[in-house]
C-alpha cells in the first residue's frame, strides 16, 4: 500500500508544569497511508525562530516536554512519524510557559503593631507563573502549630496580620501561590510580639494629705508592651485644664502628687506609658481636697454641773483645707498632766456635755480638732473646772424652845457636793402632824445654827435642815428633837400718861400674852429725859395704873411698864412723855416810869414757871390808889414791859401784873409806886429863811432896840397870827407871794419851841404855804406893812382883791 508522510497533527496544546509543558495533539487526519508510528515534538522559546527538539518517536498523543525553564513562554508543534517518514509539523501552538509553585519568600520581616504585626517579605522566585497571593501564618508557639491569617487575595509582599493578642510573641512565615499552587514556606520570621498603648488604668483612688495627694490605681493591660512610665495629670476646674505632674519615671501604680494648695478640690488620671506612648487616661478620679491637720480649737470653755461638765469652744481658724468631722476631748486631773481622751463617738459639734465627771474632782480639758489628716493640735487647756452636786444632807438637827422662837442648831454635811455650802434652808413642823413650813429659805450663811421666830409659845415643834450650794439644796435632814417655846409676856398696851403738879399718873393694859405664865407683878420705869437712868417702881399684878410721884415741874419724863412673870421680865410698854406742871408764880417786883400821857410799866419774871412757858401778862390799873381796878387791853405777849397810853396827866396811876401760861394764871404782884403823866416840853424847831436885799434891808430898819433878825423874825409870825382870824372873815390870810430867796447871802435862823411853833404851824397852814414860805411873807408883811394890823376888812379885801390879780398870778 502506497504512504506517503502522514499529515500535520492538529490542535497543539500545553499545560504549563514545573519545568514543563504537558503538550497534547490530535493525530493528523491523514496518516499517509501508513499507520502513525510516532511523533516529534519540538519547543521554541523564541517564538519559533529557533526550534528544539524535545523528542522523537513519542508515543501517543501526549508528551510532558521536561527540563524547561519554568517562567519561559514557549511554542510547541508536533510532526507524525509513519513509515514513510516525519511529516510537517502541526501548527504551532499557542505559548505556554512551564512553571511550579513559587520559591519561598525570604527576609520575613514582621513590625508589631496593637493587635497586629505588619509583614514584609522578599519574594522568592514566582516558580514560573505571576504569583497569585500570598498565604500569610502565624505561629504563637515558636513554629510548633501555624494558623493561616485569611485576609483575602493580594499579591503583595506586605500584609497586616491582625485579630493578635497583644502581648503574645509570634513567629510569621509566608508562601507564595500561583497558578502551580502554594509554594514552599519562607523561613520563620523573627520572633514579634504585637503591642499597643496601655488600656486605660482602672479607677484612680485618690487619697489627701496636706499639701499633696496619694493615688493608686488599678493597671491596665500593658498593650502588650511593658508599661515603662504613668503619666498623672490633676485638674483643679473639674476637668476643664489637666496639668502634668512631674514626678520622674516610675512603673509602680501609685504616686503621691505633691505641691498641691490645701482646702483646693481636685481630680485626677492616669495614663500608661510603653514603648507605643502613652495609652487612654483612666477615669477621674473621685475630688479630693489635699489638707493638712487642723489647727488647734480656740476658746475651749465649761460649766459644769452635777456630775458632769457642759464644754464650748471654737473651732479652728484653719481647718487644714478639709471639713473637720470629729473632735478629740481629753480631760486631766487638774494639773494638766496625764490626759485622758473622752470617748463620745464621732461628731462635729463644737460643743460636749460630759456626764461621768465626779463631784469636786478638779479638771482640765484640751480640744483637738480631726479631719481625714488626721488630729491637729490641742487647744490650750481650759480653765480648772470642778463639778458639782447637792450636798449631803446635815448629819443632824438639834432644837430648843426659846421666846416665841426656837435656836435650831445643826451639823455640817459629810460632803458638799463639791461646791463650797453657802447657806441652809430651814424648816419647822408642828407637832405631831408634820405640815412643813420655811423659816429660812436660805440663810446665806456659813453658821450652822439659826433662831426661828414667830412660833406659838406653848406649841411643839419639829425642824430640818437642807444644806445649800450653788448647785441646788440638799434632801433635808430627819426631824429634830422636840422643842417647846416659851417667853416672857408681851408688852402691857393702852399705856397712857397725865401730867399733874410734881406727878405723873401711868397707866396700862394688862398684855396680850402672859407667855404662858401669869403675870406677878408691874415694873414701871421712869427717867428724866435728859437721863440715861431709869427708876423702877413695883406694883402689884392687879394694878393698871399707878401715880409717880416727887417729880420736878417743867422737867420732861419718860415712862414705861412691863409685866414680871415666873419666866422673867416682859417686854417693855411704848414709852410715854409727860411734864409735870402748875401755875406759875407772881411776878415778885413792878416798875413804872410816867410820860405825856403815859406810864411805862416793867416787872420782873416770875421765879417760876410752873413748868409751862409763860405766853403772857395781864396788866391793871387804878387811879383810886388802888381802891378799883380796870384791865389794860393789849396784845398777848411774854414782855417784861409795857407802854399804857391814853392816860390822863398830872393823874396818879399805880399798877399790878400777873403771868399767863397754858396750865393757868398766877397771883397779882405787888401794887407798883405811883406814876402821874405830865405834859411833855415842845420840841424846839429851827426855820432858817434867806431874805433878799430889800427885805433885809427893812429887816434891819425895823429891828426894836436890841432886837435880833432873829427875835424880829419870831414877832412878825406872831403878828401874822393875830390876823388869821380876820383873815378868814375877809376870804384869805394878806399874806404877799413868797419873792424868791434861793440861794440869798442873808438868812435868819429862829428856833420855835412850844406856842411859837403851834403859831407857826396854824399860820402855815392858813396860808397854804411852807413854814419857810410863810416866815417870808409874815417878815416882808411886818416889814412893809407897819399898820397891817389897824387895816380895816375893805383894806384886807382890796389887798386880797390886789393879791388875786392875774398880773401876779
Amino acid at each position: 500500500t502506497p504512504y506517503t508522510l502522514p499529515g500535520a497533527p492538529t490542535v497543539v496544546s500545553g499545560a504549563g508544569g514545573n519545568g514543563l509543558v504537558s503538550v497534547s495533539w490530535l493525530a493528523p487526519g491523514v496518516d499517509g497511508g501508513s499507520a502513525v508510528t510516532g511523533y516529534k515534538v519540538e519547543y521554541s522559546a523564541d517564538a519559533g525562530d529557533t526550534w528544539t527538539e524535545f523528542a522523537t518517536g513519542v508515543a501517543g498523543t501526549t508528551v510532558d516536554v521536561t527540563s524547561l525553564t519554568n517562567g519561559t513562554g514557549y511554542v510547541f508543534r508536533v510532526s507524525a512519524i509513519n513509515e514513510a517518514g516525519t511529516g510537517v509539523a502541526s501548527v504551532v501552538s499557542e505559548s505556554v510557559t512551564p512553571y511550579t509553585t513559587p520559591g519561598a519568600a525570604t527576609d520575613v520581616v514582621g513590625v508589631a503593631g496593637g493587635s497586629q504585626v505588619a509583614l514584609s517579605w522578599t519574594a522568592g522566585g514566582d516558580g514560573g507563573s505571576a504569583v497569585t497571593d500570598w498565604v500569610v501564618e502565624y505561629s504563637a508557639d515558636a513554629g510548633v502549630s501555624w494558623t493561616t491569617f485569611v485576609d483575602g487575595t493580594s499579591t503583595a509582599t506586605s500584609a497586616v496580620v491582625t485579630g493578635l493578642a497583644n502581648g503574645t510573641g509570634y513567629v510569621f512565615r509566608v508562601k507564595a501561590t500561583n497558578a502551580a499552587g502554594i509554594g514552599v514556606a519562607s523561613a520563620s520570621s523573627a520572633s514579634v510580639t504585637p503591642s499597643t498603648v496601655p488600656a486605660a488604668p482602672g479607677s484612680v483612688v485618690a487619697s489627701p494629705g496636706e499639701a499633696r495627694v496619694a493615688l493608686s490605681w488599678a493597671a491596665g493591660g500593658d498593650g502588650g508592651s511593658a508599661v515603662t512610665d504613668w503619666l498623672v495629670e490633676y485638674s483643679a476646674d473639674a476637668g476643664e485644664s489637666w496639668t502634668t505632674f512631674v514626678d520622674g519615671t516610675s512603673t509602680a501604680p501609685s504616686a503621691t502628687v505633691t505641691e498641691l494648695t490645701n482646702g483646693t478640690v481636685y481630680t485626677f488620671r492616669v495614663k500608661g506609658v510603653n514603648a507605643n506612648g502613652s495609652g487612654a487616661a483612666s477615669a477621674s478620679s473621685a475630688a479630693v481636697a489635699p489638707r493638712a491637720t487642723p489647727d488647734a480649737p480656740t476658746g475651749l470653755v465649761g460649766l459644769v454641773g452635777d456630775g458632769e461638765v457642759l464644754l464650748g469652744w471654737t473651732v479652728p481658724a484653719d481647718d487644714g483645707g478639709d471639713t473637720v468631722v470629729d473632735y478629740v476631748v481629753e480631760y486631766s486631773l487638774g494639773d494638766g498632766t496625764g490626759w485622758v481622751t473622752i470617748v463620745d463617738g464621732v461628731s462635729a459639734a463644737t460643743t460636749l456635755g460630759w456626764a461621768g465627771a465626779s463631784n469636786g474632782v478638779d479638771y482640765t480639758f484640751r480640744v483637738s480638732a480631726v479631719n481625714a489628716a488626721g488630729a491637729g493640735a490641742a487647744s490650750e487647756p481650759s480653765a480648772t473646772l470642778t463639778p458639782f452636786g447637792v450636798p449631803d444632807s446635815p448629819a443632824s438637827v438639834v432644837a430648843s424652845g426659846a421666846d416665841a422662837s426656837a435656836v435650831v442648831a445643826w451639823s455640817m454635811p459629810d460632803f458638799d457636793g463639791g461646791s463650797p455650802v453657802t447657806g441652809y434652808r430651814v424648816e419647822y413642823s408642828p407637832y405631831p402632824v408634820e405640815t412643813w413650813t420655811v423659816a429660812a429659805a436660805d440663810t446665806a450663811s456659813v453658821d450652822t445654827s439659826l433662831i426661828v421666830e414667830g412660833l406659838t409659845n406653848g406649841s411643839v415643834y419639829l425642824f430640818r435642815v437642807s444644806a445649800i450650794n450653788a448647785a441646788g439644796v440638799s434632801d433635808p435632814t430627819i426631824s429634830s428633837a422636840q422643842a417647846n417655846p416659851s417667853t416672857t409676856a408681851s408688852a402691857p398696851t393702852g399705856t397712857a400718861a397725865v401730867a399733874t403738879d410734881a406727878t405723873v399718873t401711868l397707866s396700862w393694859s394688862p398684855p396680850l400674852t402672859n407667855g404662858g405664865s401669869a403675870v406677878t407683878g408691874y415694873e414701871v420705869a421712869y427717867r428724866d429725859e435728859t437721863s440715861s437712868e431709869w427708876t423702877i417702881l413695883e406694883v402689884a399684878a392687879d394694878a393698871t395704873a399707878t401715880v409717880v410721884d416727887g417729880l420736878t415741874n417743867g422737867v420732861g419724863y419718860v415712862l414705861r411698864v412691863r409685866a414680871v412673870t415666873d419666866v422673867g421680865d416682859g417686854d417693855w410698854s411704848a414709852t410715854m412723855a409727860a411734864t409735870p406742871v402748875t401755875a406759875p408764880s407772881a411776878p415778885p417786883g413792878i416798875a413804872v416810869a410816867a410820860g405825856d400821857t403815859t406810864v411805862t410799866v416793867s416787872w420782873s419774871t416770875p421765879t417760876s414757871d410752873g413748868g409751862s412757858p409763860i405766853v403772857d401778862y395781864q396788866l391793871e390799873t387804878s387811879s383810886d390808889a388802888g381802891t378799883t381796878w380796870a384791865a389794860v387791853t393789849d396784845d398777848a405777849s411774854a414782855a417784861n414791859s409795857a407802854a399804857i397810853t391814853g392816860l390822863v396827866n398830872d393823874t396818879a396811876y399805880v399798877f399790878r401784873v400777873r403771868a399767863v401760861s397754858d396750865v393757868g394764871t398766877s397771883n397779882w404782884s405787888p401794887t407798883s409806886a405811883t406814876a402821874t403823866p405830865v405834859a411833855a416840853a415842845p420840841t424846839p424847831v429851827s426855820v432858817t429863811v434867806g431874805y433878799s436885799d430889800d427885805v433885809w434891808a427893812g429887816i434891819l430898819r425895823s429891828l426894836a432896840d436890841g432886837e435880833t433878825p432873829e427875835a424880829f423874825q419870831a414877832r412878825a409870825i406872831a403878828t401874822a397870827a393875830t390876823l388869821t382870824g380876820r383873815a378868814a372873815d375877809a376870804g384869805a390870810l394878806p399874806m404877799p407871794r413868797p419873792a424868791p430867796f434861793i440861794g440869798e447871802a442873808q438868812s435868819v435862823t429862829t428856833v420855835y419851841a412850844g406856842a411859837d411853833i403851834d403859831t407857826l404851824n396854824a399860820v402855815a397852814a392858813s396860808v397854804g404855804f411852807s413854814m419857810t414860805e410863810t416866815q417870808y411873807a409874815a417878815t416882808y408883811l411886818l416889814v412893809f406893812i407897819t399898820d397891817l394890823t389897824a387895816w380895816s376888812e375893805g383894806q384886807l379885801g382890796n389887798w386880797f382883791d390886789y393879791l388875786t390879780m392875774p398880773s401876779l398870778l
